[in-house]
């Protein structure tokens, strides 16, 4: 199973929805929570993308970057699948600007995160292997540190993370004061595990790992600090309390919130934000937080299939949760 991988560029400014928002049900989630579709970017999945997963987006010079995997892009010549593509959106324009290929045929590419400057764009890119077994079987083999420039957009493989092969970087993202804070995931079991790393300024500077008591040079020491989180979650900081929101274990169709008073400890499950009700083999995974302003969460979630042995053709679920933090 081949997955694909595209970057998308997004200005900022306000888009014409394609239709009005409307509540959708809400079977588990906590008291005094609603929930309504949001139609703000269905226009990414309007023109030649139809379909994919997001799996985090990076703020750059009053734009958006949609990191995104599993697309399929509408042609001349019908639906063609691609990969590993940079595309530059202004209003509802798409312009695709990048690519970034797969090593061989039995190997690909996700790239994870990002952090941005006006000249470049760093990036956590991680190598898998196919093992014809689908996307549950793809075994990781590393985790590399990429930079794109954003002049002639070309990128560069400037080393690898030295780290566990089972531990998979750029699950989630969050700068706090001077560091940016790297959380990867871990399987075990039907759960992941999520740890974490820092570097101050540069994901170009040293690494520090959390060991569960220290910060320390050597990531093999590294301990989880959240149990059951998705391949791609969110956290964010609010008050003097940091949160995290994820969907649980593999096949949970709850969006939790999480909480905790510092980054690398201490958290716990403190309600459930959402229970999703996917139909016809699909299920949705790795929600994110696109955008979140007083009491509401903008967030998107992935449409995949449910056997995992192929990549959907589903475009993302665009959500409003408002009430998240009362």
């Amino acid at each position: 199973m081949r997955r694909m991988l595209i970057v998308i560029l997004v200005s900022t400014a306000a888009f014409a929805c394609e239709g009005p928002t409307y509540p959708l049900s809400n079977r588990c989630g906590a008291p005094g929570i609603s929930v309504y579709a949001d139609p703000t970017y269905d226009f990414l999945f309007k023109g030649p993308i139809s379909s994919g997963e997001i799996n985090s987006v990076v703020e750059w010079n009053a734009k958006k970057i949609w990191l995104m995997s599993n697309v399929k892009l509408n042609t001349a010549n019908g639906e063609k699948s691609f990969k590993n593509y940079v595309v530059v959106s202004d209003g509802n324009d798409v312009d695709i600007k990048y690519t970034l290929p797969d090593p061989d045929d039995t190997h690909f590419y996700t790239i994870n995160q990002g952090i941005a400057s006006d000249e470049k764009i760093e990036l956590i890119v991680s190598l898998w292997r196919d093992t014809g077994k689908g996307r549950g079987g793809a075994v990781h083999e590393a985790d590399f540190i990429y930079v794109l420039s954003t002049d002639e957009w070309k990128a560069t493989r400037v080393r690898v993370i030295d780290a566990p092969v089972d531990v998979v970087f750029g699950s989630a993202l969050m700068l706090d004061e001077s560091y940016y804070y790297i959380y990867a995931t871990r399987n075990a079991f039907w759960n992941k595990d999520a740890l974490i790393a820092r570097v101050s300024g540069s994901f170009l500077n040293a690494w520090e790992f959390y060991d569960g008591y220290n910060w320390v040079s050597n990531a093999d020491t590294m301990r989880p600090v959240i149990s059951g989180v998705t391949d791609f979650f969110s956290v964010f900081k609010e008050g003097d309390s940091y949160y995290a929101v994820s969907y649980g274990a593999l096949f949970s169709q709850e969006i939790q919130l999480l909480r905790a008073y510092l980054p690398y400890e201490g958290w716990a499950v403190k309600k459930i934000l959402y229970c999703s009700s996917p139909v016809d083999h699909v299920i949705d995974a790795n929600g994110i937080v696109l955008d979140h302003s007083g009491s509401t969460l903008n967030c998107s979630y992935n449409r995949i299939d449910q056997s995992l042995e192929n990549f959907s053709n589903n475009s993302p679920g665009f959500i409003d949760i408002n009430n998240w933090n009362y």
